[in-house]
């Protein structure tokens, strides 16, 4: 659903549906950003409908009766089917003290990982957005770590995630494809307004990347 503003926008986990009160219940979501508004002529669109199968490359998932409708204008044989299982498929965790350094991914195709707009959401100290600080490629406590050459097909989420302490690295010369969120998130943090610990994202280079479908979920993005 969108914020009214059109700048960013929230997501929601659907409890019931109501027919004779035309009422939708959510049991969770509208965390995704942080300031809030109002709703009530807001654009939105549902997934998993049964009901709204129609046009080719859409699909159902029966979760009850483990079953998945798709609509095709292929046979069945000749479908593939990919179900992603992972939010992130490479973490560098370090500390200040004991960063992780020295890594370079060089060449390397990246592939479908699961949304995470229905994960933990954080707002910055005196933002009024939030983000899910988690990616396909996360790093925290890590310098000199290197990503160049690389494709990042359909991440559910962020696709390149530095987070507090990530100093000297490199995003260059990648591509980006259909994120669910950013393709690359650069988020410290604070103890309150105090800014000053060595936990803030620093002399790193992003530069020369390809981003395009970017926000095919979260509407707050870069």
């Amino acid at each position: 659903m969108f914020h009214p503003g059109y700048w960013g926008g929230w997501m929601f986990q659907v409890a019931s549906l109501d027919t004779t009160k035309h009422r939708v219940n959510f049991s969770r979501g509208g965390f995704q950003e942080a300031r809030g508004g109002t709703i009530g002529q807001n654009y939105y669109f549902v997934e998993n409908v049964k009901e709204e199968l129609d046009a080719p490359g859409e699909f159902y998932l029966d979760t009850d009766n483990h079953r998945l409708y798709v609509f095709s204008e292929t046979s069945p044989a000749g479908l593939t089917v990919q179900a992603p299982m992972l939010e992130s498929l490479i973490q560098f965790r370090g500390s200040m003290k004991d960063p992780v350094k020295h890594v370079v991914l060089f060449g390397v195709t990246f592939r479908h990982t699961i949304p995470t707009f229905l994960d933990s959401y954080e707002p910055p100290p005196s933002g009024d957005w939030a983000i899910h600080r988690g990616g396909m490629i996360f790093m925290d406590g890590a310098e000199h770590v290197t990503i160049e050459g690389c494709s990042f097909d359909q991440p559910g989420g962020n696709a390149v995630f530095l987070s507090n302490h990530a100093k000297y690295c490199n995003v260059i010369h990648n591509d980006f494809a259909d994120c669910g969120d950013n393709s690359v998130a650069a988020v410290g943090s604070t103890m309150y307004m105090d800014g000053t610990e060595d936990t803030q994202p620093s002399y790193n280079l992003i530069a020369n990347n390809h981003m395009h479908g970017v926000g095919i979920y979260g509407k707050q993005v870069d």
